[in-house]
C-alpha cells in the first residue's frame, strides 16, 4: 500500500482503472438506507424576463405590492392609475426603482374600458411576456340599501366587475404565458357589511370569474381581505383602529406574508383577516394583564409589565434609547444582564429594563412628607444602586420608581432641570433637605419674577 501510494503521488499519469482497497468488505453488516425528510419553505418569486400588471398600482397597497414583487425578482411592472402620479411618495418610489435599474411604468389606461384594457395588455406584452395580472382597483360608494342608487352600483362595478371581465377575456389571447390572475376582494363580500351592498356584489362577481377560470384550467385567485392597516383607503379615511364586520386591521407586512402563501395554492377564493375577539378581555383581571402586556410590547420589553411604575420606568429607559445615537450609548430594553455579566462586559454600556436584583425595602421609598430626610434616602438608594451596579445615568432613570407622593410630583414638575444624577441630588436636598437653602431659592425666584413684572410695566420697555 505504501508503494502504491508513492506511485500515486509521483507518477504524472495514472490509469483510471486502478482501485485502492482501503479495508475488507463487511458482508455481515446490512445497513438499509433510511429516507430523510427535509422541511422546505416555498417562496414566491417573480421572473425578471416577464412583465407584470398591477391595476390600481399607485395606491397604498399597490406600491407595497410593487416593492414586494421587485424584492422577489420582478423587473418589468406596469402600474395603472387613472390620475397618474399625484404625491411625493409616489415620485420617491419611482425614483428609487429607476436608480435600481427596474423598469416600472405608470399607465393611465382604464381597464374598465375594453379598448384601453387591450392597449394595456399589448403594451405590457411588447416589453416582456405577461406573467401576472393583479387587480387592486377600488371605488367605494357606501350607503344603506334604501339610499343606494343605480349610479352608485355602476361606479363600484366598473372598477371591479368591468375591469376583471375585460382582463379575463383579453388575457386568454394576449397573455398565453400567464402565471397569476389575482383579484383583490373584500371580507365585505364573504361576511357582509352594512352599507356596502354594492361593494360586496362587485367583489362577488369578481370571485365567480376567478372560479370559472380555475375550472377551465386557467390561473385565477380572489383574495377576500379584511381591513388593511398601515396603508390604503381605510388608513387614509378612518384610521386603522376600527372594527369592520367583526375584524380588525391587518398589517401590510402580514398581508404580504399571507399573499406569499396564497400564490402557491390552487383554491380560487381565499380569505385573510384578523378576527376581533372581545371575549379575550372579558374579566377585569384579564383586561389589566392584557393592557400591561400590550404596553410592554409597544416599549419592546421582553416580559410582561405588572405595575404602573414599571411602565413609567420602561418609558424613561426608552427615552434613553432614543438618545443613544447622540451620546454613543448602547441601550437595550429587552436585554437583561446579571451584575456579574455587567461587570465582565466592560466594552459596552447597557441600560436594561429588569426587575430589581436587590428588593426594594420600605426605607428605600421617599415620599417627601414631613420628617423625611432626603440624605438618608439617598444613602439607601445608593446602596441599592451599588449592589445592582448602576451608573449615574441608570440611577437617574430608576429614581422615579422609588419616589411616591409629593416627591414624585416634584420629580415630574422639575424633570427638565434634572439633567444629571448630581443635579438630582442637589435639587432634592434643596427641596426637602435644608430649609434655609429652600427659602433662599424661593426668594431668588420671587425676586426674578418681580423684576420681570417691573420691566414689563415700565414705559421704556413698553416703547421698546
Amino acid at each position: 500500500m505504501q508503494g502504491m501510494g508513492e506511485t500515486f503521488y509521483t507518477n504524472k499519469y495514472i490509469n483510471n482503472n486502478n482501485f485502492f482497497q482501503i479495508r475488507d468488505e463487511e458482508p455481515q453488516i446490512k445497513a438499509t438506507p433510511k429516507p430523510v425528510r427535509l422541511v422546505a419553505n416555498p417562496r414566491t418569486s417573480f421572473d425578471s424576463e416577464r412583465s407584470y400588471i398591477i391595476i390600481g398600482g399607485l395606491g397604498g397597497f399597490g406600491l407595497e405590492l410593487c416593492r414586494w414583487m421587485v424584492e422577489r425578482g420582478a423587473k418589468h411592472i406596469l402600474l395603472t392609475s387613472r390620475s397618474g402620479i399625484r404625491n411625493g411618495y409616489q415620485r420617491l418610489c419611482m425614483s428609487r426603482w429607476k436608480k435600481e435599474g427596474k423598469n416600472i411604468i405608470v399607465s393611465t389606461e382604464n381597464a374598465a374600458n375594453l379598448k384601453e384594457a387591450k392597449q394595456l395588455l399589448q403594451r405590457a406584452a411588447a416589453i416582456k411576456p405577461v406573467g401576472g395580472i393583479f387587480n387592486l382597483a377600488l371605488v367605494l360608494r357606501d350607503a344603506f340599501m334604501e339610499n343606494q342608487t343605480v349610479k352608485n352600483f355602476e361606479e363600484v362595478c366598473d372598477s371591479k366587475v368591468s375591469s376583471t371581465m375585460n382582463l379575463d377575456a383579453l388575457s386568454r389571447d394576449l397573455c398565453l404565458s400567464l402565471q397569476w390572475f389575482v383579484c383583490f376582494s373584500s371580507v365585505s363580500c364573504g361576511r357582509g357589511n352594512a352599507g356596502q351592498t354594492n361593494y360586496g356584489y362587485a367583489n362577488s362577481v369578481m370571485e365567480r370569474i376567478c372560479e370559472h377560470r380555475t375550472q377551465e384550467g386557467l390561473p385565477g385567485l380572489a383574495i377576500q381581505w379584511g381591513p388593511i392597516g398601515d396603508v390604503g383607503i381605510l388608513q387614509e379615511t378612518v384610521g386603522s383602529d376600527v372594527v369592520i364586520s367583526g375584524t380588525i386591521s391587518q398589517s401590510i407586512r402580514s398581508c404580504l406574508s399571507v399573499l406569499d402563501k396564497f400564490l402557491q395554492q390552487k383554491h380560487p377564493v381565499v380569505l385573510s383577516c384578523v378576527p376581533y375577539l372581545p371575549e379575550n378581555i372579558s374579566s377585569t383581571k384579564t383586561s389589566k394583564t392584557s393592557v400591561l402586556s400590550a404596553v410592554g410590547k409597544i416599549f419592546g420589553a421582553g416580559y410582561t409589565l405588572s405595575t404602573v411604575a414599571e411602565i413609567e420606568n420602561c418609558r424613561r429607559s426608552c427615552r434613553l434609547q432614543s438618545l443613544s445615537p447622540e451620546f454613543g450609548l448602547l441601550v437595550s430594553p429587552t436585554r437583561c444582564k446579571s451584575p456579574k455579566d455587567m461587570s465582565q462586559d466592560s466594552k459596552f454600556q447597557t441600560f436594561p429594563i429588569f426587575h430589581l436584583v436587590q428588593p426594594a425595602r420600605a426605607s428605600s421609598i421617599f415620599h417627601g412628607e414631613a420628617g423625611d430626610d432626603p440624605s438618608r434616602w439617598l444613602k439607601e438608594y445608593e446602596r441599592i444602586a451599588k449592589f445592582n451596579r448602576w451608573d449615574d445615568t441608570m440611577c437617574l432613570t430608576n429614581a422615579y420608581s422609588f419616589l411616591k407622593g409629593t416627591a414624585r410630583l416634584w420629580y415630574e414638575n422639575n424633570e427638565v432641570n434634572l439633567s444629571s444624577w448630581e443635579k438630582f441630588q442637589e435639587q432634592l436636598k434643596i427641596a426637602y433637605g435644608s430649609t434655609e437653602l429652600f427659602i433662599k431659592q424661593v426668594e431668588r425666584e420671587l425676586k426674578n419674577r418681580a423684576q420681570k413684572r417691573v420691566r414689563a410695566h415700565s414705559p421704556v420697555f413698553k416703547v421698546i
